[in-house]
């Protein structure tokens, strides 16, 4: 892909704000024209540097559970990603450099239905050798803009927007097509206008769901992400990971992996220098997984059925 100029940049910007913008508004922002936004942000979409979405809490709707799946998979992974990019289970995907090969991260009603996910299918899967899941009992720190997901104790303090009957339609349709008109969602649901448009507002501006674009950092910019997992340790390493910047997410698991999480540094030498200072501070030293390309972008439920295969358990919101 061609780098990012200025004018995408700007862009990428505005839409994680807003998703919904229009490309009058967007151009106008950066002194472009209309059109000359929504030829840039077509190419973005196109490229799959950028993916409009909006953003839903999982919890909302009963998926409490998410784990990250660490996967060593053998061979041509095509046909492994086409299969994941398929799955409404499965909300991101990388492929990593290290011991193992992929990230896997799953959401699912219950950790049994997690772990069948994993081991069932993924497990079984051409060129699979190995699946090791890491359930998420905590999220210690999260400043990424997908937003925090809500699991464990976080569970206790809902949404002050309940959420009605006639929501659901509304965003399934905002799930498949952030960007979608009041007037388009009107006639789609059949309902009035008025009444769409001010029960959209209140989902978004009330935190039930987010129009935003999450962004391949390989591609829109000069970051290189990383998955980092952590032995278990002391306080010492709690505070270390949470009070570094270049940390971005730490969530508490179980087993012999204590903690995993995001860290993003410019090289993968300035990763090895995060880790140096960790290990300065805690005496744990952390295992580095660069990403080496972003195959499916996180992004939201969708109001489909679930893992696909009859053996899988249904992760669906209908």
């Amino acid at each position: 892909m061609t780098p990012l100029d200025l004018h995408d940049q700007q862009l990428v910007d505005l839409l994680k704000s807003d998703a919904r913008a229009s490309y009058t508004s967007l151009g106008a922002s950066i002194g472009l024209s209309s059109d000359a936004a929504r030829a840039r942000v077509e190419r973005l979409i196109q490229s799959r540097a950028i993916r409009p979405v909006t953003l839903i809490d999982p919890s909302m709707f009963g998926l409490t559970t998410r784990a990250s799946l660490l996967v060593t998979l053998h061979g041509d992974d095509t046909s492994f990603a086409e299969w994941c990019q398929e799955q409404d289970a499965v909300i991101h995907l990388a492929r990593v450099a290290g011991r193992f090969s992929h990230l896997v991260d799953l959401v699912g009603r219950s950790l049994d239905e997690v772990h069948r996910a994993a081991f069932a299918q993924i497990g079984a899967m051409p060129g699979v050798e190995k699946v090791e899941i890491l359930p998420m009992a905590r999220i210690d720190k999260w400043q990424l803009d997908t937003g925090r997901p809500r699991i464990g104790a976080d569970l206790a303090s809902p949404s002050d927007l309940e959420i009605a009957d006639g929501d659901r339609e509304l965003l399934r349709e905002l799930v498949d097509d952030p960007r979608v008109s009041f007037k388009d969602l009107a006639a789609r649901t059949d309902r009035p206008y008025a009444a769409v448009r001010r029960r959209v507002i209140a989902l978004l501006e009330g935190g039930v769901a987010r129009a935003t674009v999450t962004t391949d950092d390989l591609q829109t910019s000069d970051i290189v992400p990383a998955l980092f997992l952590a032995p278990r340790g002391d306080g010492a390493l709690q505070s270390a990971l949470l009070e570094h910047d270049a940390i971005k997410i730490v969530a508490s698991t179980t087993g012999p992996i204590a903690q995993v999480g995001e860290v993003h540094g410019r090289t993968v030498n300035e990763l090895l220098l995060v880790a140096d200072e960790i290990y300065e501070q805690s005496g744990v030293r952390l295992e580095l997984l660069p990403y080496t390309a972003v195959l499916k972008l996180p992004g939201s439920l969708s109001f489909r059925a679930g893992l696909s295969a009859t053996e899988a358990p249904a992760v669906q919101l209908d």
